[in-house]
């Protein structure tokens, strides 16, 4: 028999003879499921046992607990109901419905999914995680917090791996920075992350935004060590009607999750309004715009600098 149910009804523990009895051929990990009461019942699909009470499926070093669940002999496949809890050496993930597929060693869990693995946090509607490996699959309502990083991810899908720190998230996930009451967004259509590198890069229709410092680009890199934010691929940051920077790549100074400074480099323009609504219109090898409080502060020009002065449209000036 390669599922062994292990009754146990109030403190009588009944174990089998031979240990060998709750291996199967191709695993020599020990797996036991216990209950404080059992009922068993043949089905055309197989042998089924109704688990009651303080249910608890030990795999090697996973452990499943909760109030109720179900054994599918046959299937290899055991189910967990309220209140589940799952440790794999840990790890720690807790739903209300739990299913564990003993020959692949995975678990789908659904219904308020959280789980904690030292500093991050992840919650989905429903997860699909692999033992051991501790890779994840996130789907619906997606949002990967990371307390150490004061850093939260949110999207429709996910995958992330907890051994190597390594995973993404799609369908239009927002990456939002956190410090205090300050706060940096953004998006994109891709997100991908390399914790232990201190990088996340995001790709596709990249907006980031600061209060009312906006930047766009194609593909963004971020590195949280050095709080550095790297746009490439047509790449543009503004603050309406104050500035406008553009160039081959843009770099972003972040200080306390704020904007401080952006560099153009390569076929760089920028623009700065004055508060007459005039404007220089701005050329060189390398711009800086410098912000300050969240407002575009000044502008500094290196290298073949060049530029124009337009003065304010003379409807602007009759609706001042």
């Amino acid at each position: 028999m390669s599922v062994l149910i292990i009754f146990q009804i109030v403190t009588l523990l009944v174990t089998v003879r031979d240990p060998d009895e709750i291996l199967t051929k191709h695993d020599k990990e020990p797996y036991v499921i216990q209950a404080e009461r059992v009922t068993l019942d043949e089905t055309e699909s197989g042998r089924v046992s109704h688990l009651i009470g303080n249910v608890r499926i030990t795999h090697g070093k996973i452990v499943i607990t909760g109030d109720e669940g179900y054994a599918y002999e046959r299937q290899q496949m055991a189910e967990v109901i309220k209140n589940v809890t799952i440790d794999d050496e840990g790890t720690i993930i807790t739903a209300r419905v739990a299913r564990y597929y003993k020959e692949d060693r995975m678990v789908v869990l659904v219904d308020t999914v959280e789980l904690l693995e030292g500093k991050q946090i992840l919650k989905a509607d429903s997860l699909v995680y692999y033992k051991g490996k501790k890779v994840s699959i996130a789907v619906g309502n997606v949002v990967l917090i990371d307390q150490e990083q004061n850093t939260e991810v949110t999207g429709d899908y996910g995958e992330y791996d907890f051994v190597n720190k390594t995973g993404f998230i799609t369908n239009r996930p927002t990456l939002t920075l956190l410090e205090k009451d300050k706060k940096i967004v953004i998006t994109g259509d891709t997100l991908r992350i390399r914790r232990k590198e201190n990088f996340m890069s995001c790709s596709g229709n990249v907006i980031v935004r600061e209060d009312s410092i906006q930047a766009r680009a194609g593909y963004l890199e971020y590195y949280s060590d050095t709080e550095r934010i790297y746009l490439k691929e047509d790449p543009v940051v503004e603050q309406e009607g104050k500035s406008f920077l553009t160039g081959l790549s843009i770099e972003v100074f972040l200080k306390k999750r704020e904007i401080i400074k952006t560099v153009a480099t390569n076929s760089a323009r920028g623009m700065y309004y004055f508060s007459d609504k005039g404007m220089n219109d701005v050329m060189g090898d390398s711009i800086t715009l410098y912000f300050k409080d969240g407002k575009t502060d000044r502008i500094v020009i290196v290298g073949n600098a060049r530029g124009v002065y337009k003065k304010p449209r003379e409807e602007e000036k009759k609706n001042e």
